[in-house]
């Protein structure tokens, strides 16, 4: 099972979120292990988001402190890496017989898609980039092309 991540942008008027207006700039699935990895070291935070501008209803949210998002990119962009090398490794035996696997490698690949139903080595592979890679791009986008928008939040859901 896996939730998603969003990277939006809410409106805001004297240091309060609203969701009107709310304009949605990236989703990006991850697992439950992945995100438990990041919250690990940078924990979510909650906050208050208002409906409107009437700022009567509300509700919660739980983000990522933009002060966090350049380090957890790097902690991803590790993790990348690694992937790198176990795939590496599983695809090409003889390699991966010269290296050695690491024991810790199964436990990467169990934080970023833990339950793989294809046969296929090269299918599943494509799969646990595909998961990492836009992970890793929605907090690059946060990162790169929002950095000091207000508004601008990565949050769970």
């Amino acid at each position: 099972m896996s939730t998603n991540l969003n990277l939006v942008i809410y409106q805001h008027e004297n240091g309060e979120l609203i969701e009107e207006g709310m304009k949605t700039v990236r989703c990006e699935e991850i697992t439950p292990q992945l995100l438990k990895r990041i919250t690990d070291s940078f924990p979510m935070k909650e906050t208050k988001v208002y409906f409107d501008r009437k700022l009567e209803e509300s509700f919660e949210i739980q983000y990522f402190e933009s002060t966090d998002t350049a380090s957890i990119s790097k902690i991803l962009c590790e993790l990348f890496c690694s992937l790198l090398a176990f795939e590496n490794n599983l695809l090409n035996p003889i390699v991966g017989e010269t290296l050695g696997q690491a024991s810790n490698m199964n436990s990467l690949v169990s934080i970023i898609l833990p339950e793989q139903n294809q046969q296929d080595p090269i299918e599943v592979a494509i799969e646990r980039f595909s998961m990492l890679i836009g992970v890793i791009g929605l907090f690059r986008d946060k990162q790169d092309k929002l950095p000091n928008e207000i508004g601008a939040i990565i949050k769970l859901g």
